[in-house]
């Protein structure tokens, strides 16, 4: 049987676990006869950083990064028939993998469109709730088809939280593993990271939640210590460089604390991770300095706060259980860095870099007791609630490019506020 698995996503540029996972995903269902597409929304400015996605460059439809609803019909038919053209013909199964909310209604209207085609709904984000009435109706019937997946436990109570208290038997998470990042290669700057008494790591994106928000507590930690000097080791970027300025205004006036940001970095130099004597991270990130033996704290998707030490204190790296409250981070550091209470460990890193061959099984285990029923729900009749109407409108009147504009114009203010100042 010739079958072919399609990626339904809105990112290619810049660097994420999103796109690390999708590319060790490709690999592996490659080597078991698949072949592979990757369509995107072609979100967000720069270079592709992940060279061996740079062949998919042109295969997008800004559109995904709306739900198919939020066009008119015709509008819809254009698309569809778009995202249809990029799809190669003669295959006897087509599996959809939609990663986004928005992505997860196009990916309904391809199944339905292509021979045994399904739409296998695999939310990566960290962020994710149900709009409208319809919506709720749509990942219900995808819930009981078992084709609604997230990458944590928690990620599809987070999902039904307002709608469905959802049962510990469909509660299903699938792993989306992204932590072959690491290399032996040199990192050629080495040199150029500031001594300190100590380095404070991050690993990843640059503009994510916790980082704004960790920054005020940091400040504060090395205003106590101000007979310490610390390096802000930032692993990582963004491609909006707005956030690299923020942080570098947010330090400027502190004599003990020097910034170094890599930019987007792939793959990671081991030797780079290294010079960290704790790091602060989430998601899959947490396992890229912990498995090098740094002292790691891992931060809760939801509230960007400290959940705890990742496999020393806590087992969870994007969402805290419920049994555990969000730690102080000033604490954390005082503990880690000043009172010794936790120390990093020596590992053999050939045996971390040799485990970076990741299996999929599960991935296709579930999708073979998913049901066989060719049945499609009728997304694209859905109605908008208030809250999508200002979200999407605009992109109707304006088109996307301008509408992403004037929102990110409009909301700056507020998003500048949230990341630096909640608490």
């Amino acid at each position: 049987m010739k079958r072919i698995y399609i990626f339904l996503t809105t990112l290619i540029r810049g660097i994420g676990g999103g796109h690390i996972y999708t590319l060790n995903k490709i690999h592996f269902l490659e080597k078991r006869g698949y072949a592979t597409q990757f369509i995107h929304a072609n979100v967000l400015q720069g270079i592709i950083n992940i060279t061996e996605l740079a062949i998919y460059e042109n295969n997008y439809d800004e559109a995904l990064q709306y739900p198919c609803y939020a066009f008119s019909k015709k509008r819809q038919k254009e698309v569809l028939n778009k995202l249809l053209s990029m799809i190669p013909l003669g295959y006897d199964e087509y599996i959809i993998e939609s990663q986004t909310i928005p992505c997860s209604t196009w990916g309904e209207l391809l199944a339905a469109k292509l021979p045994k085609g399904k739409n296998f709904v695999y939310l990566l984000g960290e962020h994710i709730k149900i709009e409208n009435t319809r919506m709720y109706e749509f990942f219900r019937f995808k819930l009981e088809r078992k084709e609604l997946v997230g990458i944590d436990t928690l990620s599809l109570k987070s999902l039904f939280s307002a709608w469905y208290k959802i049962g510990q038997n469909q509660n299903y998470s699938l792993p989306a593993y992204c932590t072959n990042v690491l290399s032996k290669e040199h990192y050629p700057q080495l040199s150029l990271i500031p001594q300190s008494d100590y380095t404070i790591g991050f690993v990843g994106r640059i503009d994510k939640l916790f980082v704004m928000k960790s920054l005020c507590n940091i400040l504060r930690f090395v205003t106590v210590h101000s007979d310490k000097t610390f390096t802000l080791l930032f692993i990582g970027g963004s491609t909006n460089k707005k956030a690299e300025n923020k942080i570098r205004e947010y330090f400027k006036d502190i004599a003990n604390v020097k910034i170094y940001i890599t930019g987007l970095l792939f793959p990671i130099p081991v030797d780079l991770v290294q010079k960290g004597d704790v790091y602060l991270s989430t998601a899959g990130s947490c396992k890229i300095s912990q498995e090098l033996g740094k002292v790691t704290i891992s931060h809760d998707g939801h509230d960007a706060m400290p959940i705890g030490l990742f496999r020393i204190t806590t087992q969870h790296s994007l969402f805290r259980d419920k049994s555990e409250k969000p730690l102080d981070l000033i604490e954390l550091l005082d503990s880690i860095l000043i009172k010794k209470q936790y120390v990093n460990q020596n590992v053999d890193i050939d045996a971390v870099l040799s485990k970076y061959d990741f299996d999929y099984s599960s991935h296709m285990d579930f999708l073979e007791s998913s049901s066989k029923e060719l049945k499609y729900f009728d997304i694209a009749s859905a109605s908008m609630s208030w809250q999508e109407h200002i979200k999407y409108d605009g992109a109707a009147l304006l088109g996307i490019q301008m509408n992403n504009k004037l929102f990110n114009i409009i909301s700056l203010p507020y998003r500048l506020k949230m990341r630096f100042f909640k608490k």
